[in-house]
């Protein structure tokens, strides 16, 4: 009863954290570990395959002078197999921090695309005053800002960082903390912080012999922690394509369904930009777009290259779903292959996501018998993490919306990348009544990879 207790505590104290940091930030829980030497021979491609992983730091240094010889081969593996890697220096009050830091710098993976960490450990730090321990930690701070471009990420237990640093938390709060609370609660920091990299607990994951620990951003998106040359931008700053449903033409208002009018194709057609559009087709097994045979013909009257999308839902079987799709929408009426829509809803059960990625699957396979090709997948960045990721990364093409991240393109769990990119939903363009998601291509996909 009493670890049924404390489960039930830790849910609603993540629950709590994660509605609290999502006024701010677009929570996507991924997972990573951290290794050392002692986890020795691993399997880099198990550990990409079992979708438990996104991240990976590996020990570099320790001191003035040690190195840990597996941490390149580890950063450059797990690289490989599609992982965000760093690496990370053991701290020490027996060295100089400059001799420290530069032995962490010639051994720094040059592949690395995470931030540098730092590791303060209790057994050498507990018993320093918190003056010695900050004035370490700044003189580093400078020298990783001034090698790297940032800060690096401080990790400690939260005991270390309650008692030494949250007094003086202004000092770091520019810092990623990587806050240690192994077989514990959710940490809880003195000076009220809830974003943080949280080591949870020591389990085993398939390509690594014995227990290792497992971390989980809190709070945080994987870019937050990724070296800024790496983040890799969009082509060029302009929309190439958009996506449109019934809700370009209408808008719920008071419960009411508020017309705005049909999209004006032909002023659409002025805008040079677009290469492309989605048109939602059906939702489920019944539903269809009620502006969908005007935005396909319009569309198309006009000189565009379309394709159709349908919504899928976990509440009607997938046979029916497709043949509903295929009947609105025959083959032969577009130019790009087509497109499933998942937004199955938040924080999945384990039975949910696997009723998903089987049916998303099996909808998969019957549209591609049908059209001759792969569909391409659609989801926001946090529903491709929670449910599809990394099962569908390499076999189909990714369509994925991100929106609030600045410049930052969609990360996507494990191997691979993401293909289109739906980075607004609040596009104006000449011609459409309401706002319209702008899309862009990766730079490695082009419009002739979408097309039939």
């Amino acid at each position: 009863m009493k670890k049924l207790t404390e489960i039930i505590v830790n849910t609603v104290l993540l629950l709590l954290i994660l509605s609290s940091c999502s006024q701010h930030h677009e929570i996507v829980i991924i997972d990573g570990i951290d290794v050392s030497h002692h986890q020795e021979n691993i399997d880099w491609e198990r550990v990409a395959k079992s979708g438990r992983v996104g991240f990976v730091f590996a020990k570099a240094t320790e001191g003035a002078t040690w190195s840990d010889s597996r941490c390149r081969s580890y950063v450059a593996n797990a690289k490989k197999e599609g992982l965000h890697a760093g690496a990370y220096h053991l701290l020490k009050t027996s060295s100089s921090v400059v001799d420290q830091f530069n032995n962490f710098k010639s051994h720094f993976p040059a592949d690395a695309d995470l931030f540098p960490m730092v590791d303060i450990e209790d057994r050498d730090f507990m018993k320093v005053d918190s003056k010695t321990l900050q004035n370490m930690l700044q003189e580093f701070n400078e020298l990783c800002e001034k090698e790297y471009g940032t800060k690096p990420i401080l990790y400690m237990s939260a005991g270390v960082y309650n008692d030494k640093l949250s007094e003086n938390s202004s000092r770091f709060k520019n810092n990623i903390l990587f806050i240690s609370a192994i077989g514990k609660s959710i940490p809880r920091l003195r000076d009220g912080r809830k974003s943080f990299i949280w080591q949870h607990s020591l389990a085993p994951i398939p390509g690594i012999r014995g227990n290792v620990d497992n971390d989980r951003l809190v709070g945080l998106d994987i870019s937050d922690i990724l070296l800024q040359e790496v983040i890799k931008k969009p082509q060029n700053g302009e929309y190439q394509g958009i996506d449109v449903s019934h809700y370009q033409s209408e808008k719920k208002i008071a419960g009411k369904w508020k017309d705005y009018g049909k999209i004006d194709w032909s002023k659409v057609a002025h805008d040079k930009n677009i290469q492309f559009v989605y048109i939602k087709a059906t939702q489920g097994r019944t539903i269809t777009d009620k502006y969908f045979s005007y935005n396909l013909s319009e569309a198309k009257k006009h000189g565009f290259k379309v394709g159709a999308y349908h919504f899928y839902s976990t509440e009607s079987k997938v046979e029916d779903q497709f043949r509903h799709f295929i009947k609105v929408c025959p083959k032969e009426n577009v130019d790009l292959i087509p497109m499933i829509d998942v937004e199955p809803g938040k924080n999945p059960s384990a039975k949910k996501r696997s009723k998903v990625q089987k049916e998303v699957r099996e909808l998969a396979k019957l549209i591609e018998a049908y059209y001759g090709t792969k569909p391409m997948i659609y989801a926001t960045m946090r529903s491709y993490n929670e449910y599809l990721a990394p099962i569908f990364n390499k076999d189909y093409l990714l369509y994925i919306a991100r929106y609030q991240s600045g410049s930052n393109p969609p990360i996507i769990n494990g191997p691979d990348h993401y293909d289109i990119w739906q980075y607004s939903e609040t596009g104006q363009i000449d011609g459409i009544p309401l706002p319209v998601d702008l899309c862009r291509f990766h730079p490695d996909t082009n419009l002739k990879d979408i097309s039939l």
